[in-house]
């Protein structure tokens, strides 16, 4: 038997450890809830932001912020990995990114720069929203991110 094993992470001079928050809360785990077949559901708000305001993270103005996303992306964004809805998928944008209008995060643009300084005031805010498919079903799905400051 054969598998992949996929290795991730970055080198940085400046370091600045970032926790995942759900509507204030810090969690690892975004509900989607539920859309119709070929439906679009809400956009849920959440927060990669710094762990500690001290450190690395003390240092961080007039540095930039460029978040690497890796998973099952596709040009829509991240593809279901484990559910029964084989075609719906999961929309990634930022809400203040360096960039607007919203960067949003597919295959052909991984990686989202922020003004790096948000670390330990609003975040790096996104929005993820579920679009499904034409197959009903749970939509199951993971991400890795990697966070380069320069």
């Amino acid at each position: 038997q054969q598998g992949d094993v996929k290795f991730f992470g970055s080198v940085s001079a400046t370091t600045c450890n970032l926790t995942p928050q759900i509507s204030g809360t810090v969690g690892d785990t975004i509900q989607l809830g539920t859309v119709t077949p070929n439906g679009t559901g809400s956009e849920i708000p959440f927060a990669l932001k710094a762990s500690s305001a001290a450190g690395g993270c003390a240092s961080l103005s007039n540095k930039t912020a460029d978040i690497t996303w890796s998973g099952q992306l596709t040009e829509k964004g991240f593809a279901n990995q484990g559910g029964v809805a084989n075609d719906s998928y999961v929309a990634l944008k930022t809400v203040n990114g360096k960039t607007q209008p919203a960067q949003e995060v597919k295959a052909s643009n991984s990686t989202v720069n922020f003004d790096a300084s948000k670390a330990t005031t609003e975040g790096f805010k996104f929005t993820a929203q579920l679009k499904g498919g034409q197959t009903p079903g749970d939509f199951q799905g993971a991400a890795a991110y990697a966070v380069t400051y320069k």
